[in-house]
């Protein structure tokens, strides 16, 4: 409850939160080497994919990001 208490206190005097854990260690590298893999082994088809970001989604949609006052 501390944390969430030491957090709202902050969101309330800067009006916003940062660093924001939301991915953990793991998880990024998982999602940096898929996005590093894509070019490299489909070319421009790879790099397509990734101006649209698609490949990013999941990473977006992972519990720290969408739901960032959830305790890891």
């Amino acid at each position: 409850m501390e944390r969430t208490a030491n957090r709202a206190r902050l969101y309330e005097e800067q009006g916003y939160l940062f660093p924001l854990p939301a991915l953990t260690t793991e998880a990024v590298g998982r999602y940096r080497g898929e996005v590093e893999e894509l070019p490299a082994n489909h070319g421009e088809a790879g790099r397509e994919v990734l101006r649209h970001k698609a490949i990013l989604y999941d990473g977006v949609r992972a519990t720290g990001v969408a739901a960032p006052d959830a305790d890891h």
